[in-house]
């Protein structure tokens, strides 16, 4: 956006961290969106060729894990966590939640089911990305301080 007057010619930019936030939140948007989508595909049968009786967790735990890293990312951004505990509780809290009514909303779906082990693989996931997301935060602030001595 150009302002304009008769000496003055100025650039509005955008606020960097005003931009990061909003794509923080449009990609935890369309990852969100893109977990429905998929767990409302009827008889999905996406990694049929693999030879594995838990391929599926596989991807239960990393699809999980992305949501938790971007939910987190998405929380930082908008200087939302204060203290870690209370984000782990948060961060868990609403992936249980969220793993609770994919597997539900699974019930609905033809040729599909809940499975108590996808629910684990799940929280699994959402835990230990939340573990090391909070590492790493906590080691930042030490490199930080260690800085500033």
């Amino acid at each position: 956006m150009f302002l304009h007057s008769k000496n003055l010619t100025f650039k509005a930019k955008p606020n960097f961290y005003f931009t990061m936030k909003i794509r923080f939140r449009f990609l935890f948007i369309v990852w969100m969106l893109a977990m429905l989508t998929v767990s409302s595909i009827p008889d999905l049968e996406i990694i049929s060729h693999w030879h594995l009786t838990w391929k599926d967790k596989i991807l239960h735990f990393a699809e999980y894990s992305i949501w938790a890293l971007l939910f987190l990312f998405m929380l930082k951004q908008e200087n939302r966590i204060s203290n870690m505990s209370k984000t782990f509780f948060l961060v868990c809290s609403y992936g249980l939640l969220l793993i609770i009514i994919d597997e539900l909303h699974q019930l609905f779906i033809p040729g599909r089911s809940a499975d108590v082990l996808n629910m684990v693989a799940d929280f699994s996931g959402v835990i230990l990305m939340t573990f090391i997301f909070n590492w790493a935060q906590k080691h930042r602030l030490n490199l930080k301080s260690v800085r500033e001595k």
